[in-house]
């Protein structure tokens, strides 16, 4: 700051402050809460009022710092002509240090509480959370295709199901959160599948859609919290969104990486598992492989892995925005796979319009006992999470 000062005449509010600032024993807190402002503004009033010509104590003011600081050293610049510029430096007194300290911490972003786990968790129940084929960053018009769909309300409906189902299970043990897969609809900022550079109809910018997707899930994750001791999110990567799903696993983790409560599967495997008690569960997207070689997989897989105990298998897909269960040929129920495809809340694009495609948009959640197997199920409808 230049010691060039321009001064003019007091202000009829420099003069007040000023003339209260000595009557309370030259205190900028008590004039401040006389006169029903801030500290930081009665000092800015004080400074400007002895620029104007006003008395100040000496120790309270230097002609190129406010009232609260005080000038320390000098720093000059020099030319050959000689001084050019002389800069004071201040620094706050200790009462003004004690208000700075008050007002960052009054500003100073800080994370809030955790969330406490519920008291009365049933040890037995595991609730399991199919959100697939969320295709988050599509747009739909409903002119077009006889619904609207984009970003927000892509959004919206992650965390309108997550009240929902939270709000209905009671608490659990466990709360096994599973993104089916294609739950971002382009990968990439160029909005074309990766295999069949199929072109996509996409709504705003890729990396807006990323931060919606992890808004989102953070907030469903929070919700899940409330109702379970261990939260498990599942993140599979579908034909739409391989590269994504890996990166929003790992951002998810990244997030919770100091909450022991939550567990995310950061593996880029196509196929990941989870088990249940005498439940066994296998998760894909479905886009790859015959239901009779995924139900074969599975069953490698537990006699690899010397898994036991198991009493029920299932194969849990997406995909075809369909629900459905099979079993495959030479397999029975009572000691088989169980396949079953998820519906998704997704409204139907332009070109699932166009092929003619229906679907019923619903997102799914299954309350898992570990030793009697389901317990119940709760289907949520488009029409249902929208309602105000």
């Amino acid at each position: 700051m230049s010691q060039k000062i321009k001064t003019n005449k007091p202000t009829e509010r420099q003069i007040e402050v000023n003339k209260l600032y000595y009557e309370l024993g030259c205190n900028s807190s008590a004039v401040a809460k006389k006169l029903g402002i801030s500290v930081m503004a009665t000092n800015k009033i004080l400074f400007y009022g002895a620029r104007n010509g006003l008395p100040l104590t000496p120790d309270k003011y230097s002609p190129v710092a406010p009232a609260g600081w005080s000038s320390t050293f000098k720093t000059v610049q020099y030319n050959k002509k000689g001084v050019v510029q002389v800069w004071d430096r201040v620094k706050p007194d200790e009462q003004n240090i004690e208000h700075l300290f008050k007002i960052l911490s009054e500003h100073t972003p800080v994370l809030k509480k955790t969330i406490p786990a519920p008291d009365k968790a049933n040890a037995d129940l595991m609730l399991e959370w199919m959100l697939v084929d969320h295709h988050l960053g599509m747009h739909a018009w409903a002119k077009e295709t006889g619904a609207d769909y984009d970003t927000k309300i892509a959004k919206e409906l992650i965390e309108r199901s997550a009240s929902k189902i939270f709000a209905q299970s009671g608490p659990v043990q466990k709360a096994c959160i599973v993104l089916g897969g294609d739950n971002i609809h382009a990968d990439n900022r160029s909005n074309v599948t990766e295999k069949s550079r199929h072109h996509l109809d996409v709504d705003s910018r890729y990396p807006k859609n990323m931060e919606a997707i992890y808004t989102g899930m953070v907030t469903a994750i929070d919700i899940a919290l409330t109702q379970a001791n261990q939260v498990d999110v599942i993140v599979l990567s579908g034909n739409h969104d391989y590269h994504s799903a890996i990166c929003l696993a790992i951002i998810l983790q990244a997030h919770y990486r100091v909450n022991n409560r939550v567990s995310i599967d950061t593996s880029p495997s196509k196929h990941k598992f989870l088990q249940w008690g005498g439940n066994f569960f296998m998760y894909t997207h479905g886009d790859t492989g015959t239901d009779k070689r995924l139900a074969s997989y599975v069953m490698n897989y537990i006699i690899k892995n010397g898994i036991r105990g198991v009493e029920r298998i299932y194969i849990r897909k997406a995909h075809l925005h369909k629900a459905g269960k099979t079993f495959p040929p030479g397999l029975v129920e009572e000691d088989g796979v169980i396949i079953e495809h998820f519906r998704t809340l997704v409204a139907p694009d332009s070109f699932s319009h166009e092929q003619a495609y229906s679907q019923v948009r619903a997102t799914v959640a299954n309350m898992w006992h570990e030793r009697y197997g389901q317990r119940s199920r709760m289907e949520l409808g488009v029409a249902e999470l929208m309602e105000q």
